[in-house]
């Protein structure tokens, strides 16, 4: 569960060049924007987290994701950028970018998916992301579609621009900024985010291919994700249908069907993993209560039917065992040190 450092550079030199205060964000953030990271460093979701929120704060900006990404050049995406440019075609330069995302985090998967009219780059939010809070979240989720977008090779004298853009947001007030910046037809309220292109366009030609660098590149990219840490898939799987279920309570019968395994098999494979259902289970709920008390505000009431719980009593009583403090002096405690 990680971000590639060499983002981090990008955030703070966007942020200081739109008028946040460099000293002040060193030390809030206790990091140099100077400092040279390389390509295969990397800084957990926690981290990347704090940095977006600080960056945006520092400059008051709500759609931190979708100006970072207007940028021409991002250090985080050099790597994938490289490989899209020497591809032999757009379309084989936007499946290279699915298959090296990893490069730049595993927080989002990608795909991709063909129709008579469209090719359709989707993103899937990695369950552990889905934990942070809301706004980091979707800062990564719109540098991604706007990245996604600006990667597209045009030729001179012409501009291709998305067909539609799929948003897993409710139809913001604010939303002209997505107007502006994709220029196409946006749908909110989607079940998936993504970016949906002409057919036509992909069949481009890019001026740069290289099948020899190419090789070379996809060598040296494949052997860093090697090293990478990336989440385990059946953990995430559960996570996911954890989520997926809420505000249901998920039980190990239920989600053993969902993964087409007994309850006896998954509950095998989770010990050989040092962990156990129980133990997923309140990690979920544990990091999803924290997330609707600090960025979500919401009340206790909420908090407990979104998690599944049958009164706000039984939410605080399990938070209060898990945690040796009470949601509301968590609350206090945390705001304290932002303070």
């Amino acid at each position: 569960m990680y971000f590639s450092k060499l983002l981090i550079t990008d955030i703070l030199e966007f942020a200081i060049e739109n008028g946040a205060n460099k000293d002040d964000l060193v030390k809030r953030l206790g990091i140099n924007p100077n400092k040279e990271f390389g390509a295969n460093e990397v800084v957990s979701y926690e981290t990347m987290a704090k940095i977006l929120r600080q960056a945006g704060e520092s400059i008051s900006d709500l759609f931190l994701g979708l100006h970072l990404g207007e940028k021409i050049l991002l250090k985080g995406t050099s790597q994938v950028d490289e490989i899209m440019k020497h591809s032999p075609s757009i379309e084989d330069a936007f499946t290279n970018a699915v298959d090296y995302s990893k490069l730049i985090s595993d927080a989002l998967s990608c795909g991709m998916e063909k129709t008579d009219h469209y090719t359709k780059i989707s993103f899937q939010v990695n369950p552990n992301w889905a934990l942070i809070d809301n706004y980091s979240m979707q800062q990564i989720i719109d540098l991604s579609l706007v990245r996604t977008f600006k990667s597209l090779y045009s030729p001179p004298g012409k501009k291709y621009n998305p067909a539609e853009v799929h948003l897993n947001l409710p139809n913001q007030k604010k939303r002209a900024e997505y107007y502006r910046v994709f220029d196409c037809r946006i749908k909110f309220n989607q079940a998936t985010t993504a970016i949906l292109f002409h057919n036509p366009i992909l069949n481009q030609t890019l001026p740069e291919h290289d099948s020899g660098l190419l090789s070379h590149l996809k060598k040296i990219g494949n052997e860093e994700i090697e090293k990478l840490k990336t989440g385990d898939p059946l953990i995430l799987q559960i996570k996911s249908l954890l989520l997926e279920n809420l505000p249901q309570k998920s039980t190990l019968e239920g989600i053993s069907k969902e993964l087409s395994l007994s309850s006896r098999t998954l509950q095998r494979k989770l010990k050989a993993k040092k962990t156990s259902f129980k133990r997923l289970e309140k990690d979920v709920l544990l990091k999803l209560a924290k997330k609707f008390l600090l960025s979500e505000k919401r009340t206790m009431d909420e908090i407990s039917y979104f998690l599944g719980f049958s009164e706000a009593s039984a939410f605080i009583r399990f938070f209060k065992n898990e945690m040796n403090i009470s949601p509301k002096n968590f609350m206090k405690k945390e705001n304290l040190k932002t303070t």
